[in-house]
């Protein structure tokens, strides 16, 4: 009998090991446009005997073919679809487009039905058509869930210009779990200034990334990201850290109905982004060609920094003003430097530095807690202008360099929470540099404006600011009015040296016993 028992046992882990490893796979190429809509949480759809479970491999191999006619019928068509709920481990899904397919419905999730996938990569083998939009959309009570990766490599074969485009549409939830990187790696490229990679995030109701955005491009190509698109007021986004290393453009396509778009930071590690900050400016045209400009857009963007990981967390946003630029030539709308773009900006956890260029300001910063700093363009060191402050807690770190430092110009006021609000300011600069500069300088102490900001409507003395600073450095803090204007400052010094205490108390006691034999 125990025999028995035991090969069935070895039967049973035998079938549940060939079902582990089972894998999915569909290979096509329509021949018609009625052939495509492949529903891909189907088992059918692969040959499958067996329902796909949540350790079923799916991997699709498609090729969208080129017509004659310069209409493709495929554009604008649902290619695959997951008609039921679906749950599998990795998916694979490799494409070929073919020529003239500018707007393809790739992947679609239909109403109220949830995709969790272990792992996604998806791979532009190649294409006949310089940019065409990849498309998953997510519809109404739909969810796209990827609870690790979501890899999009482009290495096609470049024929003319190219862009790597990205699109998540329609009123669905999107939650990837892990990192989403989109890298063009194609071989050779043709110049244009339309070349680089392109993540759309349209109309998608929530869209959260627990790990890392990365836009990438082996030729260092523009990486735009478009935030939101116009049918609705307010956006939702979440990023655990955005990496672009060069050419990155934040696009906010709003029309007037859209109230503001916000960008959560969940960070765990430090991650950059250089590049610009862009909204919508309305254009008419003669002949396709922009013939005159009209007014811009007040599209608004919100930036919470909200670190997963307190310590370790940390987002920089370089942003620098960018020339008037069109994605396309028929429609009229084109694209302009959002210099008052910036709207709040919340510091909740980790920390978040932020340059802006001559001309650039954000509406309001509140510190409740983390770290905020200026940044420069390509330093530390940098300036920026806010419309007000509140705080409740947090740190301003300032970079201190001999001749000039970070610094907050402020239009109007600041203003704490309560009597019990506390405002950390931290002094960058260390004992041996400060030493250098007094000893260059032949002075004693370093007087430094950090903050400027309008006593109209503020609520602070120096005593609601406290100092952080290094081994050896002392400060204290003070403000001046002028004109309406409160200059806050830090004298900067160097704290004694236990020998130099020692021979002024030494001195002290000498001059006090003179005074006692003269009593």
């Amino acid at each position: 009998m125990k025999i028995i028992r035991v090969f069935c046992l070895i039967a049973i882990l035998a079938e549940m090991t060939v079902l582990s490893g089972e894998e999915a796979r569909l290979s096509f190429t329509p021949t018609d446009v009625s052939q495509i809509g492949q529903d891909l949480s189907n088992p059918d759809t692969y040959g499958l005997a067996n329902p796909i479970t949540d350790s079923t491999n799916i991997t699709v191999d498609y090729t969208i073919p080129s017509v004659t006619s310069s209409n493709n019928p495929y554009n604008i068509s649902v290619i695959t679809k997951f008609a039921e709920d679906l749950t599998a481990n990795n998916f694979t899904f490799n494409i070929n487009f073919g020529n003239n397919l500018w707007d393809v419905y790739v992947l679609n999730v239909l109403d109220n039905k949830t995709v969790s996938l272990n792992s996604v990569s998806y791979n532009i083998i190649d294409s006949a058509t310089s940019h065409p939009i990849n498309k998953i959309t997510v519809n109404k009570g739909g969810l796209f869930e990827v609870k690790g990766d979501l890899v999009v490599s482009d290495r096609r074969t470049t024929r003319s210009w190219y862009q790597t485009r990205l699109n998540f549409g329609s009123s669905g939830n999107v939650n990837i779990k892990g990192n989403l990187t989109i890298s063009a790696e194609m071989a050779t490229k043709h110049d244009n200034p339309l070349n680089g990679v392109k993540l759309e995030l349209s109309e998608i109701n929530s869209f959260t990334v627990g790990g890392v955005v990365t836009l990438q491009s082996i030729w260092n190509d523009k990486k735009w990201i478009r935030l939101n698109g116009n049918t609705r007021n307010v956006f939702e986004r979440s990023f655990g850290g955005l990496s672009v290393a060069s050419g990155g453009i934040i696009e906010l396509e709003g029309q007037n109905n859209v109230t503001a778009t916000t960008l959560t930071f969940t960070n765990s590690g430090r991650n950059e982004f250089n590049g610009s900050l862009a909204t919508r400016i309305e254009v008419e045209r003669t002949d396709g060609k922009i013939s005159s400009w009209g007014n811009v857009v007040d599209n608004k963007l919100n930036v919470t920094m909200d670190a997963s990981d307190p310590q370790n967390g940390y987002q920089v946003l370089r942003f620098s003003k960018i020339d008037n630029y069109e994605n396309e030539n028929w429609i009229n709308y084109a694209f302009t430097s959002g210099a008052n773009s910036l709207n709040e900006i919340v510091v909740k956890n980790g920390m978040l530095d932020i340059a802006m260029y001559d001309g650039m300001k954000a509406s309001s910063l509140s510190m409740e807690g983390g770290v905020f700093s200026a940044a420069g363009d390509n330093s530390e060191m940098g300036k920026v202008v806010f419309d007000k402050i509140v705080f409740s807690g947090g740190t301003i770190y300032f970079d201190i360099f001999e001749e000039e430092n970070d610094s907050l110009q402020i239009n109007g006021s600041i203003e704490k929470v309560s009597d019990s609000s506390k405002l950390t300011l931290e002094m960058g600069v260390n004992e041996s540099d400060l030493r250098a500069w007094l000893e260059a300088a032949g002075k004693d102490s370093k007087s430094v404006e950090l903050i400027t900001f309008s006593s109209e409507g503020s609520n602070v003395t120096a005593e609601d600011f406290s100092l952080k600073l290094l081994d050896g450095v002392s400060g204290e803090i003070s403000m001046d009015e002028a004109d309406g204007m409160i200059s806050l400052s830090v004298n900067l010094g160097l704290v004694p040296e236990p020998e130099s205490v020692a021979c002024v108390l030494a001195a002290l006691a000498i001059v006090a016993a003179c005074f006692r034999k003269r009593a």
